[in-house]
């Protein structure tokens, strides 16, 4: 009888291990040490940003910048494989740069950044005039054609970088055209079906430096986000990942650098975000030297393919780490 228990007890642990597993893209989740995420597949050695997965964990959205483009690619679970990663279909138009996927609560619409030019505008090569759109779920399970954000989130000014509540609350970035190297970060409660009048948020999240590329936990306790040039940074000219941690009374804690749990060994703060489950931190780290990864090694045309087509070459990749990390540092 004992065996018969025990026999059981294992056949339920495996299960519930395959089951957590499948529910993160059939990768062992970290722990308090970060991983690389999804290596040879998202992380494959270009330059890879920023993530949105779905609810159903079986869609994930990545932004993909090289050569002068920036697309947001997708790979989805089809009959227990990923496909290749392919351009989304709101994000195939290379006239334009397409970055920073972000869900809303319910699944039913992706934001995204967007340069292309909204109604009655010119279009301006670059970056710098950048806003927030949207494209809807359809019924297929595609998307619609993107369409812009608008009033009251957007303005003459540039907005980029999406995040949400559960409760549907957006914070983005703002970037004024008068000073666009001073963004800030804003908020858009979302109330009867529409984003009400944005509200800058306050000292110490806002301050001297530059504040921008921020993530709002799902729960709203905390926000990460990439900072530069503030008294607070080791080196003020490199920016770094920092979490303010968000009071009963909506006001804000001082930072807490980062730096020294993740991306130690990167360069500086990219991008970053938090699983729609609060369970997982992702963050973008230029970290490793492509020449390194090659000492010791024939230097063959084939081997050097191999170490560029990999992560750690000295592009940004996407690791991920649990939000364990942030327990300690809240006290």
């Amino acid at each position: 009888m004992k065996k018969m228990l025990f026999l059981v007890f294992l056949i339920m642990s495996s299960l519930i291990f395959a089951e957590d597993k499948s529910n993160y893209l059939g990768q062992e989740p970290p722990g308090t040490k970060e991983k690389v995420f999804f290596p040879g597949v998202i992380s494959a050695g270009l330059y890879e940003r920023d993530i949105a997965i779905n609810n159903e964990g079986t869609e994930i959205y990545y932004s993909l910048m090289v050569r002068g483009i920036s697309v947001i690619m997708v790979t989805r679970l089809v009959d227990g494989n990923w496909t290749e990663s392919e351009a989304a279909s709101f994000s195939a138009n290379l006239s334009y740069k397409f970055a920073e996927p972000a869900f809303s609560p319910d699944g039913k619409k992706i934001y995204f950044l967007s340069t292309a030019p909204r109604k009655g505008e010119e279009p301006k090569p670059g970056w710098g005039h950048q806003h927030i759109w949207i494209a809807d779920r359809l019924e297929n399970g595609g998307w619609s054609e993107p369409y812009e954000i608008g009033a009251p989130v957007t303005s003459d000014d540039g907005q980029f970088f999406p995040s949400f509540t559960k409760t549907g609350t957006l914070y983005y970035t703002y970037s004024p055209s008068s000073d666009p190297l001073k963004p800030k970060l804003y908020r858009s409660k979302y109330i009867n079906g529409a984003f009400q009048e944005p509200e800058e948020l306050p000292a110490p999240v806002n301050g001297s430096g530059s504040i921008y590329n921020a993530a709002i936990s799902p729960d709203e306790s905390y926000l990460l986000a990439c900072v530069q040039g503030r008294d607070f940074n080791k080196d003020p000219k490199i920016p770094e990942y920092f979490v303010f941690f968000r009071n009963d009374d909506d006001t804000w804690s001082e930072p807490v650098n980062l730096s020294n749990i993740i991306d130690k060994e990167g360069s500086g703060a990219i991008s970053i975000s938090v699983s729609s489950d609060g369970k997982y931190i992702f963050f973008s780290s230029d970290r490793g030297d492509f020449a390194s990864k090659l000492e010791g090694k024939r230097l063959t045309s084939s081997t050097i393919t191999a170490v560029f087509n990999s992560y750690g070459n000295g592009y940004s990749d996407i690791y991920w780490i649990s939000t364990d990390i942030l327990k300690n540092l809240k006290k």
